[in-house]
């Protein structure tokens, strides 16, 4: 019959908590614990350094007093590791084998997590039937909280590959865990599609019978805390895809007003450049009209003082045309400046619209 399984399950937490701080760090013991004299209830989860601990605490604080726009994310996540059988089961793990195991573990999540890990709590639980491992990390990559990334590099440093979608990269990781900690212990229903369940406890009277009762109420326990967790990951998927959609909607309404903001001051522009353009035309009119007018003056002050009218006519005449022309010239000119900025301006004007 195969045994119980490797379980890596993983709970984001907003804040750092301090009744589950004192669960996973081993401080708080649960009802059902039992007493053993010849080992302490818990113990370190070896090969995680526990200097860390107050290292990421001390970060964490200094995250929380930043001022930030918006969610801070996930700053915590907790972890349950589950695998030995049963203590009262014939294939009972050793002592020696539970901490063997607490090794793996802990060196795997030291590989699979960015930098090492930012580890809060690491301690292996001694004072249940069935010794698990509970964990606490903050989900730092390149300096910053992200749950997100971090599960990307741990699927991409168990397994090679990453998922987009939540719930098969988690059991993409679940698969890297039950390779390197899972199946070298023989661990059976951590694999991802595994039928795998507990041996079933054999029943009998007295001490041995009462105990056989407990473990089963406390399967149908843990089956419907697993079904009420699934329920609630359902609901963080849900109200994780309305947040997503919320925040493109945000995005795209953004990116809206910043192209009408845009097209608005080309527009001014565009404006600006034609009235400085068609304001320098009129001054070179004006200029020519004063130019036409004192030429008109300096002819009657000729004739007025009795020299060669016939020499000054012809003068005059042919500074007229050249005038002229130079006014036709610049005239066409400003035409054609004004008909291509108009030829130019219309399959903007059309894309806009």
């Amino acid at each position: 019959m195969p045994m119980k399984s490797l379980i890596v399950r993983f709970e984001p937490h907003r804040t750092l908590q301090p009744k589950l701080a004192d669960h996973v760090g081993g401080r708080t013991m649960p009802i059902e614990a039992i007493d053993r004299e010849d080992q302490p209830p818990t113990v370190p989860v070896p090969g995680i350094d526990p200097a860390q601990f107050e290292r990421t605490r001390a970060w964490l604080d200094a995250e929380r007093r930043k001022k930030k726009r918006g969610n801070r994310g996930n700053e915590l996540i907790d972890v349950l590791v589950a695998g030995p059988p049963p203590e009262k089961s014939a294939d009972r793990w050793s002592d020696e084998k539970v901490m063997a195991w607490a090794r793996d573990v802990g060196e795997t999540f030291q590989h699979a997590l960015p930098g090492g890990g930012h580890f809060i709590e690491a301690s292996v639980h001694l004072w249940e039937r069935a010794p698990h491992i509970q964990l606490q990390f903050a989900p730092v990559i390149d300096g910053r909280l992200s749950w997100k990334a971090v599960q990307d590099f741990m699927a991409r440093a168990l397994t090679g590959k990453t998922h987009p979608e939540r719930r098969k990269q988690l059991s993409l990781i679940q698969d890297g865990f039950h390779e390197v900690c899972g199946e070298p212990y023989g661990l059976e229903r951590g694999r991802v599609g595994s039928q795998a369940v507990h041996r079933a406890p054999d029943r009998g009277e007295g001490l041995v019978g009462r105990a056989a009762d407990a473990e089963a109420r406390s399967d149908e326990d843990r089956r419907e805390r697993e079904a009420a967790e699934e329920r609630a990951d359902a609901d963080r998927r849900r109200a994780d895809a309305a947040e997503s959609e919320a925040q493109s909607a945000a995005d795209r309404r953004v990116e809206e007003i910043r192209r009408e903001a845009e097209r608005q001051i080309a527009e001014v522009r565009e404006k600006a450049q034609r009235d400085v353009e068609d304001a320098e035309f009129e001054r070179g009119e004006a200029l020519e009209r004063a130019g036409y007018a004192e030429r008109s003056r300096q002819r009657v002050s000729s004739m007025l003082l009795g020299d060669d009218r016939e020499a000054e006519d012809r003068v005059y005449a042919e500074e007229e045309k050249k005038l002229a022309r130079e006014a036709r010239e610049r005239r066409e000119e400003h035409e054609r400046l004004v008909a291509e900025r108009e030829k130019d301006a219309a399959p903007e004007r059309d894309r806009k619209r």
